[in-house]
């Protein structure tokens, strides 16, 4: 850098100081970019995994529940369609077989598309019979001279008709709809519920709160509340409180002492703390006070300060 000083003006050095600058950055760039997309892979793969747990969860949830249908529901590959929490009525195929309104059906299970959810139903006890559509002759007498040739009719010259065939039908079911691509939020049971509504009664699905009188919650003892609790069991007094500390910490109470003797040296936990009377802050726990008049004597005790408190203590002293 010297030798640029020396060979190059001011305003050289600092534009070769900038191109250094500049392709030093742009070695980063890379890396930097390289790192912000495998980030967002890394939230893309947690998206996807999220939304496929949430799948299963609510298909093991809804298979089986009963339902009571509200509108017809035809055995179709289309169903009926709920588009956007809206229900699309369309004329419906003439069918034999389908859900009637106030009929009870179980929900067979949800299959999830980018812009659907396909809720099926049980549609097992629904058939649609019809006639074979290959030609069928009539029964005939057959022989070798022709049917005018053969008197009576052997069973084994009868050609019999096709049995009627049994077409199973598709499972009736509500198409859930929507003009986006379903996302995380879709996923639960309160926008799935009221995306059913118009079509199901969802009474049954909704989750129930259990009959079980409410259990009444046991306040659990605070820091202050135990450390009193063990000082009390060890048989040290409590000191007298006087009111609430505002603005403080909870783990810190203030103590008033007071004291008819004015100047008396006051010692708190073994240590000089001017005189008495006067107020302190201490921390909640065990305290010692001791209180030392010329002529009067000397107060002391031992007690517990609670946190988040005003608290008093007098000195009395005993006369000598």
């Amino acid at each position: 850098m010297r030798l640029a000083h020396c060979f190059l003006p001011k305003r050289a050095g600092v534009t070769l100081w900038g191109w250094f600058c500049l392709v030093c950055l742009s070695a980063q760039a890379p890396l930097i970019a390289q790192s912000d997309q495998s980030e967002r892979k890394r939230q893309v793969i947690s998206e996807r995994q999220l939304d496929a747990d949430l799948k299963l969860l609510l298909n093991d949830y809804y298979i089986g529940k009963p339902v009571r249908a509200k509108i017809v529901i035809p055995a179709t590959e289309r169903g009926i369609e709920v588009l956007d929490g809206q229900l699309k009525v369309y004329p419906l195929p003439q069918l034999t077989a389908a859900v009637q309104p106030g009929e009870l059906v179980l929900i067979k299970e949800l299959r999830f598309k980018n812009k659907e959810i396909e809720v099926r139903f049980n549609g097992e006890h629904l058939s649609e019979s019809f006639e074979s559509t290959s030609p069928v002759p009539a029964l005939s007498p057959v022989g070798p001279l022709g049917s005018d040739a053969t008197v009576g009719v052997p069973k084994s010259a009868l050609i019999a008709k096709a049995p009627k065939s049994v077409k199973a039908l598709p499972d009736p079911r509500v198409i859930l709809r929507f003009s986006r691509d379903i996302e995380t939020r879709d996923l639960n049971l309160q926008s799935i519920n009221r995306l059913l509504a118009p079509a199901v009664d969802v009474a049954s699905l909704t989750p129930s709160p259990s009959l079980a009188p409410p259990v009444e919650a046991v306040p659990r003892p605070s820091a202050n509340d135990r450390a009193q609790q063990a000082a009390v069991a060890q048989g040290i007094a409590v000191a007298s409180v006087t009111g609430d500390l505002v603005g403080a910490a909870a783990n810190v109470g203030e103590l008033v002492i007071e004291c008819a003797v004015p100047g008396a040296r006051l010692y708190i936990d073994g240590a000089y703390s001017g005189t008495a009377p006067r107020t302190v802050q201490l921390m909640m726990g065990v305290h010692s006070v001791l209180v030392v008049a010329a002529g009067h004597g000397q107060f002391e005790s031992r007690f517990f300060l609670s946190g988040g408190k005003i608290s008093t203590i007098k000195a009395e002293f005993n006369q000598k």
